[in-house]
């Protein structure tokens, strides 16, 4: 009828139809991903790019009517027209599933993490495997996907996944990190007079000091966290207060609280064996005569431990000092486990008994000094 806005509108609407088909287009050859699975087969993707190519390359031609003159010029018929809708169906098909997509994406993303850090054979990977698949079915389906019912239920299912990894993680971070009791558990056992009395004599040529370091790393690498809440990891799946991930072996397969009953059990237990190693060796023979070189109080201290058969738990430095006189003219020789492994392998496994004794005992000549074997002792680390 000769107005101009009629026209105007439609080529605005046109327009912004056609700026929505190139985005849609660049996603498309992006590829639509979900939880790192794609939710449309390459033949689905070129169907679709060519589809809104031909949508597109009509709404850019409907640019030329720009007045109610060039209108009265249409060349399209009504079917012609109404084949478009093929396209624009398209259109809308995939924009509902980029607006799953844009508010799902965050959560998925936030559990694809969870499933990585999460230790193999978890139950709740098994859960989270099962749920994907699901989702990523009904989102390849373009009529459940067009269903307001699926927006619902998948928010619920991604919801739940996520409060149960919560829950897991949270159960495996307090077995693997310290709490404020067994903070303070820790700490006393750094400070405890057994373990200064093994760092004193560990100044002593002749004892496995391998073994208390080895000993004061494990206890050092017990880590305390006790900070983590829900509410933290919300947003990030790994503890910020400490980085646990569950999945990394070099985290604790144990409770921690039961490791720090095992190593004050141990800790005993090293003292026990080192003082017995010192019994033995100021007992022996060997060192019988260095001991009668003592001046009068070194033997009165060393006479005291063979008499009481234990350690003071506070060593003085007059007593450290005898055991190391005494115990200086001992030859310590370290035997490591990984050498000698390769050398009873040598050769072929199995082997007989005799075979096996023979390449110990070679093993042994290797390492021991040509002279005073009396004064040898043999340290395994």
């Amino acid at each position: 009828r000769g107005k101009d806005e009629p026209v105007q509108t439609l080529r605005t609407a046109a327009k912004k139809m056609v700026e929505q088909i190139v985005l849609t287009q660049q996603q498309l050859q992006n590829g639509l991903l979900f939880w790192g699975r794609t939710l449309l087969s390459a033949q689905e993707q070129s169907t679709y790019y060519q589809e809104l190519d031909g949508l597109k390359t009509f709404l850019e031609s409907l640019q030329a009517y720009s007045s109610p003159g060039r209108l009265k010029n249409f060349k399209y018929s009504a079917d012609e027209v109404r084949a478009q809708q093929s396209g624009k169906d398209t259109l809308q098909s995939v924009a509902v599933l980029q607006g799953l997509l844009a508010e799902f994406g965050p959560i998925s993303a936030y559990l694809a993490q969870a499933e990585i850090v999460m230790p193999d054979g978890h139950p709740w990977l098994g859960q989270a495997q099962k749920a994907k698949a699901e989702l990523v079915e009904h989102l390849r389906n373009t009529q459940e996907r067009a269903q307001p019912s699926l927006r619902q239920s998948a928010r619920q299912a991604l919801h739940v996944l996520k409060q149960e990894y919560l829950a897991a993680y949270i159960h495996l971070h307090t077995r693997a990190r310290l709490g404020a009791n067994d903070d303070r558990q820790k700490a006393a056992l750094l400070q405890d007079k057994r373990l200064a009395l093994l760092r004193r004599l560990a100044t002593i040529e002749l004892m496995p000091a391998a073994q208390l370091t080895d000993f004061q790393n494990r206890l050092a690498g017990l880590m305390s966290c006790f900070a983590v809440t829900e509410a933290d990891l919300q947003k990030n799946p790994i503890c910020s207060h400490c980085q646990f991930k569950p999945n990394n072996p070099q985290e604790p397969q144990v409770h921690v609280g039961n490791l720090l009953v095992t190593l004050d059990s141990e800790l005993d237990q090293m003292v026990n064996e080192w003082t017995q190693t010192l019994l033995d060796n100021l007992e022996d023979p060997t060192t019988k005569a260095a001991i009668g070189l003592l001046q009068v109080d070194d033997k009165t201290h060393i006479a005291a431990v063979l008499a009481d058969r234990v350690l003071p738990e506070e060593l003085d430095g007059e007593l450290l000092h005898a055991l190391r006189q005494v115990l200086a003219g001992l030859t310590k020789v370290v035997m490591r486990l990984d050498d000698l492994r390769a050398a009873l392998q040598a050769g072929g496994m199995p082997a007989a008994p005799d075979e096996l004794r023979k390449r110990f005992e070679a093993h042994m000549d290797t390492l021991m000094p040509p002279q005073d074997r009396d004064k040898v002792r043999i340290v395994l680390e």
